[in-house]
């Protein structure tokens, strides 16, 4: 047998010596036209691309399935169906069971023994609804394709568990949308009580909305969750428990109040590209462990972008649309780390009062009580470690102020090394005391570390003299200035020690030490 290209005609030849003469098959492949696929392989892998609608039609025309329709089941969504289609739920156990084009009122169901629920697919008219509970969601005319309408204002409208098998199952192409009143659940995926895993299950293009929570996930594992759309929930996501290594394409959070809430006890769950937009409450907030933001695009959040009080999450390139939406790291929270952070118009900030958290990127607005942070900033291209960065130090001490004088400083950090240089110009207001004079710290030493400093005064067309800095306390916010005695130990820099300073002088002081934070 042969195959030919698709644009050239199947044929049989009868080829051989006239005494052993045999058929000769020319089939074509693939599909003409120009553009066209070439080969069999290739059109099973794009048909079976999770992404591809063909696969859902293949599927509904193809695979051993039923549909939606007959005696008791109303697509109209005026009488309540719910009877009707648990009937055929309950009726094809393993099953996949099509929704038609239509709208159809129920109140629960409950997907078990791996069923799979799919409809025609899905399609809003998106400004046409809001928030919780507001008029548009009662409008049939907003939503097309198959859309499954709740009255449930308790429990859940749909549950996708079996109470004695794991199971597998999902939900695709189709709008679910609730009462918007009430505390019901969207959809439940997993048990509780008793405790059942959900594994591997598919949800693929479906919208939640008008639900006090969109979703619940307890103990699943291993899922795919691909065009996820939550709009008008008063929370869209909760992950209840060992809800562990699933992965989210594309979610799109809307209207909500919180958006994802992950509690401690999950892991390794993986958001690619998720959106959040217009939450009134926290759009993220992750107890979970090695939880991974790939990307996430935060707009005009109520409260923080993110709240991370876990271990080992990864925030990788977010986008943060305005300077409010921050990400807060709590105390209790470590091994955190957040990567090319703040490039975007609006930088938002980050408030750290974890341990050991990682942060690269454009880090200006970082603060917060965490201890071991280490913060790498790349700055301008060609600064390998750091952009060299202003800060306001103080100059202290009894009877010194820099009056109408100047302070021009600035440092750099290399993980919880810091590198500082300060430049003091007096002026003719300055004052000079009694006793040593100090400069402040761009931030607190470690207790055990006095640092390096090197200081040298220069005094205005006279001469130039050593100093003798340190900081002032073991794990102080100051370095101390000396002037150098004449047995080479320090003694107190006045006025007149060493010298009569006076206006133009100035003071230089460089050092590096080990920060408690940066």
């Amino acid at each position: 047998m042969e195959t030919v290209p698709a644009d050239q005609p199947a044929s049989v030849e009868m080829i051989g010596p006239e005494n052993n003469r045999g058929a000769h098959f020319r089939v074509s492949r693939g599909l003409p036209g120009p553009g066209a696929i070439e080969n069999d392989e290739a059109i099973a892998t794009y048909i079976g691309a999770d992404d591809s609608e063909t696969a859902t039609a293949l599927m509904r025309r193809y695979v051993s399935s039923v549909t939606m329709a007959g005696p008791g089941i109303d697509p109209t969504g005026v009488t309540d169906s719910t009877v009707a289609m648990q009937a055929i739920i309950d009726a094809n156990p393993n099953g996949q069971i099509y929704v038609p084009a239509g709208v159809y009122k129920f109140t629960t169901l409950r997907l078990d023994a791996g069923q799979l629920l799919f409809g025609v697919g899905r399609s809003t008219y998106r400004d046409r609804y809001s928030v919780f509970g507001t008029p548009g969601w009662l409008d049939d005319a907003n939503f097309g394709g198959a859309v499954l309408r709740s009255t449930a204002a308790t429990g859940t409208a749909i549950t996708i568990v079996d109470p004695t098998e794991v199971t597998e199952g999902g939900l695709l192409d189709l709008t679910l949308i609730g009462p918007g009143s009430g505390a019901a659940v969207g959809v439940q995926i997993g048990g509780i009580s008793p405790i059942k895993s959900t594994v591997n299950p598919k949800i693929r293009n479906v919208a939640i909305g008008n639900f006090a929570t969109g979703a619940q996930l307890a103990y699943v594992n291993e899922g795919v969750f691909d065009g996820w759309t939550f709009r008008g929930c008063q929370l869209a996501i909760e992950f209840v428990a060992a809800v562990n290594h699933n992965v989210f394409t594309g979610l799109d959070i809307q209207w909500c109040g919180d958006g994802v809430r992950i509690a401690i006890g999950c892991y390794a769950n993986t958001f690619l590209s998720p959106i959040f937009q217009s939450d009134s409450g926290v759009a993220v907030r992750s107890a979970g462990t090695k939880t991974a933001f790939y990307n996430p695009y935060f707009e005009n959040i109520g409260q923080q972008a993110m709240i991370i009080s876990g271990m080992g999450n990864k925030v990788d390139s977010p986008f943060i649309n305005d300077v409010g939406d921050i990400i807060q790291i709590d105390a209790g929270a470590s091994e955190n780390e957040i990567e090319n952070f703040g490039w975007q118009g609006a930088a938002g900030a980050i408030v750290d009062n974890g341990s050991r958290t990682r942060i690269s990127g454009r880090t200006n607005n970082v603060s917060g009580t965490g201890t071991g942070r280490v913060v790498i900033d790349p700055g301008e291209p060609g600064t390998p470690f750091g952009l060299w960065k202003g800060f306001n130090p103080t100059l202290g001490g009894t009877g010194w102020a820099i009056g109408n004088g100047t302070i021009v400083a600035s440092y750099t950090r290399i993980g919880r090394t810091i590198h500082e240089r300060v430049l003091i110009t007096f002026g003719s207001t300055s004052t000079f005391g009694s006793a040593s004079p100090t400069v402040s710290l761009p931030t607190d030493a470690v207790p055990q570390s006095r640092g390096m400093f090197e200081a040298v005064g220069v005094r205005n067309g006279v001469g130039s003299f050593r100093l003798f800095p340190r900081i002032s306390a073991i794990g102080g916010s100051a370095v101390l200035i000396n002037a150098m005695g004449a047995n080479g130990q320090g003694v107190a820099m006045t006025a007149t020690t060493p010298a009569a300073w006076a206006s133009g002088d100035t003071l230089e002081v460089y050092g590096t030490y080990e920060a408690t934070l940066l």
